[in-house]
Order: C-alpha cells, then sequence, then structure tokens
C-alpha cells in the first residue's frame, strides 16, 4: 500500500533577489517543514535571478542534518533555460552526497522563458535531461507535466519517475492518463493552498492571480468571456474595489478549480477528495508565505 504524504513548494523570489535574505527565507521555510512534518520541500524553479544557487543548495542540506525530522528536499529545473546544462551538473554532485534529496525536472512556464529558450522543444529538451539525471543518479526525480501529461507520463514508466502534476480544472482526466500509461506508479499533485474563511475570498484572488494568469487554461478561459485584459489589469489594482461582479465570480470559480482554499473543514475535504482520485503525494503552495499557512495545511492531511 502507497503511503500518502504531503510537502511545500518554496518560491525564492518571495525572499528578494539577495543572497542572504533569500538563504535565510529558505532556511526558514525547511525549518518549518521539518517542524510539522512534511515529507517533501520542493524547491521551485523560476527565474535564474531568484533561484537557489547550487552553493545555496548545499549550504541548505548541511544546514538540515541537524533537523529531528529530515523532509526530502526537490530541486527544481527548467530544462530549457539557458543556464540547465551546467545547473544540472553541478546539481547533481551536490544531491549525490545527501540523502533525502533529489530533482523535479520541467520544461518550464514560458512566463519563465526568454525569447529564444521559449523556442527549444519542450518535450525533447526534457527528456534529454531525464535521461541524463537517471544515468547519474539513484535519488528521487519527479517529472513536471505541465502542457505535456501524456508524454512526462511515458517518461515516468520509462524511467521509474514521479509523474507531477497541477491541480486544475482537468486533473481528473489528468491522473486517468498517467494513470493508463504509468501502471498506477505514485503520481504528486501541487496545489496553492490558502486558509481563511469564506469572507476572504478576495484576499485568495488578491494573492494569486498571477499564478492563475500563468496558466494556460485560465488564460484562454479568460479570453473567450472578453475579460483578459480587465483580469490583468487587476494585477496593479485593489480587485476588493475595482473588479465588477462578473469578473469576481468568474476568477473565484477558476481559483477554486486550481487551489485549495477556505476554512480547516473545506481544504480537508479537498484533500480527501484528493486521496480518493489516486493522488500519492500533495505538495502544497501557500498562496502566503507564513508558517501558520503550512501548520493548518499539515494538520488537515493529517486528519484525512
Amino acid at each position: 500500500m502507497i503511503v500518502f504524504q504531503v510537502g511545500k513548494a518554496t518560491k525564492l523570489s518571495r525572499f528578494g533577489k539577495g543572497r542572504i535574505d533569500r538563504e535565510i527565507g529558505v532556511r526558514k521555510s525547511a525549518e518549518i517543514v521539518s517542524l510539522y512534518g512534511l515529507n517533501f520541500h520542493v524547491l521551485d524553479a523560476e527565474w535564474s535571478n531568484t533561484d537557489i544557487s547550487i552553493n545555496e543548495l548545499q549550504n541548505l542540506l548541511r544546514f538540515r542534518e541537524k533537523f529531528a525530522m529530515n523532509p526530502v528536499t526537490i530541486l527544481t529545473i527548467s530544462t530549457r533555460r539557458d543556464d540547465a546544462p551546467l545547473r544540472l551538473k553541478t546539481a547533481l554532485k551536490v544531491i549525490n552526497k545527501y540523502t533525502n534529496c533529489g530533482l523535479c525536472l520541467v520544461a518550464g512556464n514560458q512566463r519563465y522563458l526568454n525569447e529564444y529558450e521559449q523556442r527549444r522543444p519542450a518535450v525533447e529538451t526534457l527528456q534529454k535531461f531525464v535521461e541524463s539525471a537517471h544515468e547519474r543518479t539513484q535519488r528521487t526525480i519527479f517529472i513536471g507535466s505541465e502542457g505535456l501529461v501524456g508524454e512526462a507520463a511515458k517518461l515516468a514508466e520509462k524511467y521509474d519517475l514521479i509523474p507531477f502534476l497541477l491541480l486544475s480544472q482537468n486533473l481528473e482526466e489528468d491522473l486517468k492518463v498517467t494513470r493508463e500509461i504509468t501502471g498506477g506508479m505514485p503520481t504528486a499533485v501541487y496545489a496553492p493552498t490558502y486558509f481563511a474563511n469564506r469572507k476572504a475570498d478576495d484576499d485568495v484572488i488578491k494573492h494569486l492571480l498571477r499564478y492563475m494568469l500563468r496558466r494556460r487554461w485560465v488564460y484562454e478561459r479568460l479570453i473567450e468571456k472578453g475579460c483578459l485584459s480587465e483580469a490583468q489589469a487587476l494585477l496593479n489594482e485593489d480587485f476588493s474595489n475595482n473588479a465588477n461582479q462578473h469578473l469576481k465570480h468568474l476568477l473565484r470559480e477558476l481559483a477554486d478549480k486550481l487551489s485549495i482554499n477556505g476554512d480547516m473543514e473545506r481544504v480537508k475535504s479537498r484533500i480527501q477528495q484528493l486521496k480518493r482520485l489516486g493522488v500519492n503525494i500533495l505538495v502544497a503552495l501557500p498562496i502566503i508565505e507564513e508558517a501558520e499557512q503550512v501548520k493548518l495545511f499539515a494538520l488537515c492531511a493529517k486528519r484525512v
């Protein structure tokens, strides 16, 4: 029987571009993950000037060894980025020295790539990195499935990786496709989370809007409804005061499809639903980088 596991994703851009602030921030995040008994700490890939450096990763892995609970630290590498080959090569030297660490290989969201990087073929590039990593490490490897669910599942099945899906309106179908290809291998899901009462819906949208607009299906839905420009304008405005009611309703509907939000009972219910769908690992991205948000997620996960 596969045990249900949980983790936390960390976006280092939240800590600023300075090395010291970033290192302090990611260490604090690692401490919180350990304190509340989560199984994984996933370090997201965004931009080269905000991602954790390999030296900082090694410092984090050393620092982490003193924890009573030592979660698996997962370094995400965006394989189409210019720095990806060197990043993988140097990261593997560090990862192979430590236990409880691994990789997440992703094709990379277009919004984080320059024009040249965007032109690199997603599947072919991802496959090359998977093959290289598989040859050079026995550590855990997640494979990001955004935009290429079937292709990622085939690579997962061939190289014994963990498919990593995004919570979205298509999750049930994505899980079905993944299971059919992998034969029921462990599958992970990445989900933004936010604890609040139902009166805080505006806060959910305010903190989640940038993430929402990076999802292609959300982008296309807003175009279909003729309100993409208005939604984009809200990035620099007060959502609660300036959004019309129709747009608010639509954004809340979309937010509920790609995030887990609400009070503890509602969050617990969503986690139970994901378990029933066959999700084995749930990685939460707290919409707000606060210890209390991680604590509540951990409590809910333990009660399902």
